[in-house]
């Protein structure tokens, strides 16, 4: 099945990789936005925001999140991510 090799990037990101470097902003995002592609939403918020606390330019975090908010109607929430940015990318 094509979910396989997410779920197995997953579970190698969970056990091996986060352990050493919890803080890593880059794995933290990959994580988050498995998890979501898993549809297993509120990790997948979790680790996205946990990588944006470590790093809030992370334009890749901020969009999956607005995407999500998009997608389960919260509009306020997904406003926020798009004003992050737009500041993130000087208004362009």
């Amino acid at each position: 099945t094509h979910g396989r090799p997410k779920r197995d990037r997953l579970t190698r990101l969970l056990r091996k990789e986060l352990d050493p470097k919890p803080n890593d902003p880059d794995l933290a995002e990959e994580a988050g936005k498995l998890f979501l592609d898993q549809g297993q939403d509120k990790l997948g918020v979790y680790w996205l925001d946990r990588a944006l606390a470590r790093d809030p330019r992370r334009a890749a975090s901020h969009r999956a999140l607005m995407a999500y908010y998009e997608r389960t109607n919260d509009p306020a929430k997904a406003a926020e991510h798009r004003r992050q940015l737009d500041a993130i990318s000087g208004g362009k």
